[in-house]
């Protein structure tokens, strides 16, 4: 009976002594998910050396290796042979030449010359043709605050009209919009360049940006889990912006979206951490999301049959200091049921956080709802700054970042980690690991 007894407590004594050094190994591994990470990352995003990461552009592609050597650091392994998945995109390039918008009368004299950024400014929609000439024997039409007028050669420019005070506001960019270029000009001066067309007078306008091929890459990376079988959980953002302006100003994206891709970095190099997770986490960072949502269109189909029955959390826009509730954003299509946006309103509720449901397919989440997939992104839904120079870091709420990693935790927690150990790095658990061991200890030199 004493042999049986002094086994017991030798088995005991081991088994607590080997959950102590897992415990302290799991613990020295641990890079926790900390708010001045995602701000520091923020930082870069948003710094002069990347001028807005503009799709197509240097400081896009500065911003590429900075994610990919953020997965590298983090132990994030490729997706599939590289990091990057490329792509192609049509992307606007600026070229020489000063913006201009002209009138001419019919002896080809200088009658108006308008001041950029005063006067007008692209809005950045198109530029399919970045000069264009027409006077009222071409084709033209005019409402109240929009002109649409055509070339001899069918080129198509539309001037809009908007208030000044507006003009900080660059749109994204849609390579297949019907027009050709569009051009933001102040109030009232669409009914100026009536009158001058119904003179027989001329318009001119130059925009120095060139529409060119470009070869652009989302990151991906993979945290392998325990049971290939089970589908995966990916995490996405994008990392592209609106670039810089012919004035200078910089449209730093600090809310849109380096806030989302930084608190992906942060996330991801927490989770690398962790001991393994029940299901492989797969993570993108994606490009090109301000040209129409190109770089998840092109992972979703590219890497379906990867993904099947995938569940996709999308972070856009991640930090507002704004006092707003927690925006989930689902899809256009109301009729598609989304199991993980019922778990997410319910740790909303359970952690008493005010959250709000919107349908809309204006983030990269419509992407993998279109190819089937359950997707939802997760958004702090304050627009009042985003697409205009005024979109900068200080205005990035740390409680923010906490409250958007309270609710996203606690899903990936029960979606992949709730059987992988995780309590080993509970302090209280280790502290209690330690003791037991003692007591066996004291037990074994009293026998």
């Amino acid at each position: 009976m004493k042999k049986l007894y002094i086994a017991t407590i030798n088995i005991l004594l081991c088994t607590f002594i080997l959950l102590i050094q897992l415990s302290l190994v799991y613990k020295n591994r641990l890079d926790p998910f900390e708010r001045e990470g995602v701000l520091k990352n923020i930082e870069y995003l948003t710094s002069d050396e990347l001028e807005g990461r503009l799709c197509g552009n240097e400081g896009n592609y500065l911003a590429q290796e900075f994610i990919e050597d953020s997965f590298i650091k983090s132990n994030i392994k490729k997706l599939n042979s590289s990091y990057l998945q490329d792509f192609n995109v049509k992307a606007p390039i600026l070229v020489e030449g000063e913006p201009y918008l002209k009138v001419y009368d019919k002896n080809n004299k200088l009658v108006s010359s308008y001041k950029y950024g005063v006067d007008f400014k692209e809005a950045f929609i198109n530029f399919r043709v970045n000069h264009i000439t027409f006077d009222n024997t071409n084709e033209f039409k005019v409402l109240p605050t929009i002109m649409k007028g055509t070339s001899s050669s069918n080129n198509s420019v539309v001037f809009l009209s908007s208030p000044v005070d507006s003009f900080n506001f660059r749109s994204s960019f849609i390579e297949d919009t019907p027009c050709d270029l569009y051009v933001v000009v102040a109030p009232n001066l669409i009914e100026e360049l009536e009158t001058y067309l119904n003179k027989g007078y001329k318009i001119d306008c130059f925009i120095p940006y060139e529409v060119k091929e470009k070869v652009v890459n989302n990151v991906t990376g993979i945290i392998k889990g325990k049971n290939p079988f089970l589908p995966p959980l990916v995490l996405t953002a994008h990392f592209d912006h609106m670039g810089k302006g012919l004035s200078g100003e910089i449209y730093r994206g600090a809310l849109d979206n380096a806030s989302g891709a930084s608190f992906l970095l942060e996330l991801s190099s927490f989770l690398a951490s962790l001991p393994q997770p029940s299901r492989d986490i797969i993570i993108v960072s994606l490009n090109a999301e301000e040209f129409g949502l190109l770089g998840s269109k092109n992972f979703a189909k590219e890497n379906k049959d990867l993904l099947k029955n995938a569940t996709v959390i999308n972070f856009d826009m991640i930090g507002s200091d704004k006092d707003i509730p927690l925006t989930f954003m689902a899809g256009e299509d109301t009729c598609f049921h989304s199991d993980l946006l019922d778990r997410l309103c319910e740790i909303c509720n359970e952690k008493n956080i005010t959250n709000i449901i919107e349908n809309k397919d204006s983030s990269d989440h419509a992407s993998f709802i279109k190819e089937g997939f359950d997707a939802i992104t997760i958004n702090d839904g304050d627009v009042t700054r985003i697409h205009t120079p005024e979109d900068k870091i200080e205005y990035i709420s740390p409680t923010a970042i906490d409250r958007s990693f309270s609710v996203v935790w606690s899903e990936i927690f029960d979606s992949a980690y709730s059987s992988s150990g995780l309590f080993l790095l509970d302090s209280k658990v280790l502290i209690l690991l330690i003791l037991s061991a003692l007591l066996c200890l004291v037990l074994k030199l009293r026998s």
